[in-house]
């Protein structure tokens, strides 16, 4: 028999949800925008097309967030016995957000690689990511096989094991990308502004994407029974595709950083010292990362 949950609990969260994902919506439209018409000149067909395919997936979870709280609030209203069917639209906009965490947190996997040339931390990064997305895709298949949203409550360990595992694989990501930028401050002293800038960019999107999952969880683990996680579920795909953004939007401020500091640059490339052996910096097309090589001039 189906059970009766609160409307707080359930259609609550849905609302909070549809508020929540439409404002980051809006902001990482804007950040898109910014850089189509600014930030992507050098960049790959490949980088541009990925941003776009992105943006594209976030506009369909916002849609679909949108249609799971229209059928129970408008298509089903004053009908409390429909409301505890699940709305067959979370399903899909739950696999939308397993699909952009994977590319992003890939891509940082693949930065960090490219910043360490050590292939344990992006592997364990990949291999944790793959993790959690079989474990919320599982999730999803056997939400929108439910018949009444306490089916779905029943499978609820699934979501406490993804959101468990996003939390580890969060933390690397942003110990790695602060550690390794602070290293190569150290051994770097003349580009000790432009590393400091990245590290700042690394714990602000890091972190924030850190705490999303800490409190996702917490919620999946002290409310169980509610759909109180939904807001944070959804949304999270909002708060990585902007810390994505805004490490695509940044470089172009970190080239002034460097032009600022030397006077010498190039599309691509930095030459510190004109007379002796020196460091090369190159700003990534995809993302803000520094590559260093020692060449003598």
């Amino acid at each position: 028999m189906p059970t009766f949950v609160p409307l707080e609990k359930t259609l609550g969260a849905l609302l909070l949800a549809a508020i929540l994902y439409a404002i980051l919506y809006g902001m990482n439209s804007a950040q898109v925008f910014l850089y189509y018409m600014k930030h992507s000149a050098r960049d790959t067909t490949a980088l541009k097309l990925l941003v776009a395919a992105l943006w594209i997936l976030d506009t369909a979870c916002l849609i679909l967030t949108c249609n799971t709280l229209f059928i129970p609030v408008v298509k089903n209203f004053g009908e409390y016995s429909a409301d505890l069917h699940p709305p067959w639209s979370f399903g899909p906009g739950g696999m939308i957000v397993v699909i952009v965490s994977l590319c992003i947190q890939n891509f940082y996997s693949y930065r960090i690689y490219r910043l360490s040339r050590s292939v344990i931390i992006p592997t364990a990064i990949s291999v944790i990511s793959f993790g959690a997305a079989g474990f919320t895709i599982t999730f999803c298949i056997k939400y929108i096989q439910s018949r009444f949203i306490s089916d779905v409550f029943h499978n609820m360990r699934l979501e406490k094991l993804a959101a468990g595992l996003h939390i580890p694989c969060n933390a690397l990501i942003t110990i790695s990308m602060v550690f390794y930028h602070i290293r190569n401050r150290e051994e770097v002293k003349s580009t000790n502004s432009a590393i400091t800038s990245l590290t700042f960019y690394s714990i602000n999107c890091g972190t924030l994407n850190l705490v999303f999952s800490i409190v996702s969880f917490v919620f999946l683990l002290k409310a169980p029974n509610t759909l109180i996680f939904v807001p944070l579920f959804l949304s999270i795909i909002g708060v990585y595709f902007s810390s994505f953004m805004t490490n695509l939007n940044c470089r172009d401020h970190l080239s002034q950083i460097l032009e600022t500091s030397y006077g010498v640059i190039t599309a691509r490339r930095v030459s510190i010292s004109p007379k002796s052996p020196a460091t090369a910096y190159q700003l990534s097309p995809l993302g803000n990362t520094l590559n260093m090589k020692n060449e003598g001039l």
